[in-house]
């Protein structure tokens, strides 16, 4: 956490703590500031500046929502430098999962003797505090709330203090673990001795539409809500909105699938076919192979984008559960891809280019097959060839190798037919994102950009060229996104072995 974020936090109902979220946002507790549109102050600690806010969102005081947002409107105001940590949300229920806060409580204030002639009380200053402690996140399960177990020894204290809880003035604090904002201080519960504290969860937050909005409308530097326990597994460079923009090196970046320039169009068959397969409960695997350009990794980011929309809404479940997908790195270790197995949530993992990637893939389908999992984990391959490299994966040690059972021929049966070259493009039109591609290069070239746009324009006119040319380098006809799917258990699933 910086220390430069945490700000104190004053309104007419109370006083508490904050985390500049963005850099005019911070981050606090509902029960700490009034309803939307009125006014807050906020000051850093062992500073005399107090900048003043208003309330841009508000959660329900004490409830399950127990959160607000504040824009900083003071002139004076310098945000602090960097981002803030990103949103995220345990997603496993491995215990003692270590987390810190920040924050201004009471017992932290340091106490100015009083004034010659005065015997009144001396008044105090706020002064920082930092925790650090554990979270079982089985723990408040019912109540929505993330309790944290502190690592310190709890002070002493009385109500001669001048406050019932030596935490009084934390709530807003932001509680972060693994380098994530997961959520907000609330409560010092009764019968805790002041050795443990409550915190409403960001899922909470995230769960309301209008937070979302408000986060983006304020200018925060996340607006997502990633899984903390696998944010270190790697990821698509900028697949995931509200992320940190990367600056782009040359106009060919603009090619990549993740930056999803051009919307996605066509292959609604094999893409409601991949979604119905998610849906079937249990472990699966499901293989696309096509030489490189031909929209494998598109398709599956549009994917992605259309489970997240709709969650998976198992037996019994009330509500929809979110889907984690995970883009593992190419540096993950394997090892740290077994820790899958432990997600609470359903799973899709995506391993491009998984035919040099077999030591990953052997971890992957260790984890998919752990007999303890009640949520589906499937593992959706992207690959440019089905050769030598997929029947060694098959035939080397390691559990969870019956799921790579023989695959069938992609012209066999009811199994997916093999796309023609065109339909390989998401985009409905021979070359679409190649033509789109060119024209932002000559766009580009207009606009002073000369020296580094050849090479995006040489880049997208092979693509268009191979759309026009289709290479016929395999038998059986000429290239094009082909798929194979294999699911496990069930003979009568299209594609299964």
């Amino acid at each position: 956490m910086d220390r430069n974020r945490v700000v104190a936090v004053g309104s007419s109902e109370a006083q508490g703590s904050g985390y500049v979220v963005g850099p005019q946002l911070v981050l606090t507790s509902a029960h700490v500031v009034g309803p939307e549109g009125t006014p807050v102050k906020l000051f850093r600690p062992g500073r005399k500046l107090v900048y003043h806010g208003t309330v841009v969102w508000r959660g329900t005081p004490n409830g399950r929502d127990d959160a607000a947002l504040a824009r900083i409107d003071d002139p004076a105001w310098q945000p602090p430098a960097g981002r803030a940590e990103p949103w995220g949300r345990l997603g496993t229920w491995l215990p003692q999962q270590e987390c810190q806060t920040w924050g201004v409580p009471k017992v932290a204030e340091l106490k100015r003797p009083p004034a010659s002639g005065n015997a009144q009380k001396g008044k105090g200053t706020p002064e920082l505090k930092q925790l650090s402690g554990r979270i079982n996140p089985g723990s408040g399960l019912v109540a929505n709330r993330y309790v944290m177990d502190l690592s310190q020894t709890p002070p002493t204290w009385t109500d001669a203090e001048g406050s019932r809880s030596p935490w009084a003035r934390l709530s807003g604090a932001a509680l972060v673990c693994d380098e994530q904002i997961i959520g907000v201080m609330a409560v010092d519960p009764a019968h805790s001795g002041f050795g443990t504290l409550h915190a409403v969860p960001a899922y909470m937050l995230h769960r309301s539409d209008s937070f979302r909005s408000a986060l983006k409308e304020y200018g925060a530097d996340s607006t997502t809500l990633e899984v903390t326990e696998f944010r270190e597994l790697g990821g698509v460079a900028g697949a995931g909105a509200g992320q940190q923009e990367e600056t782009l090196l040359s106009p060919a970046a603009l090619l990549e699938p993740s930056r999803q320039v051009v919307g996605f169009h066509g292959r609604g068959e094999l893409l409601q076919r991949l979604e119905d397969w998610c849906a079937q409960d249990g472990p699966g695997v499901w293989l696309v192979h096509a030489p490189g350009g031909q929209g494998k990794t598109r398709l599956a980011l549009q994917l992605q984008a259309n489970l997240g929309r709709t969650g998976r809404k198992g037996p019994g479940a009330a509500k929809p559960r979110p889907w984690q997908v995970i883009w593992p790195g190419f540096d993950a270790p394997p090892e740290e891809l077994d820790r899958l197995r432990h997600a609470v949530d359903p799973v899709l993992v995506v391993l491009d280019l998984a035919e040099i990637r077999v030591p990953q893939l052997d971890a992957l389908l260790k984890a998919a097959a752990d007999p303890m999992r009640a949520e589906p984990f499937k593992l959706l391959l992207l690959a440019r060839t089905a050769g030598e490299w997929w029947q060694s994966a098959r035939r080397g040690p390691g559990s969870g190798k019956h799921l790579l059972g023989p695959p069938r021929s992609p012209t066999s049966g009811a199994a997916a037919q093999p796309h023609g070259p065109r339909s390989g493009v998401p985009g409905g039109a021979p070359g679409l994102r190649g033509r789109a591609a060119l024209g932002r290069a000559a766009a580009s070239r207009r606009l002073g950009g000369a020296g580094r746009v050849d090479h995006a324009a040489g880049a997208a006119r092979q693509r268009l060229e191979q759309r026009a040319h289709p290479p016929h380098d395999r038998p059986g006809g000429p290239s094009g996104c082909r798929v194979k799917g294999i699911r496990l258990g069930d003979r009568g699933c299209a594609g299964a072995g």
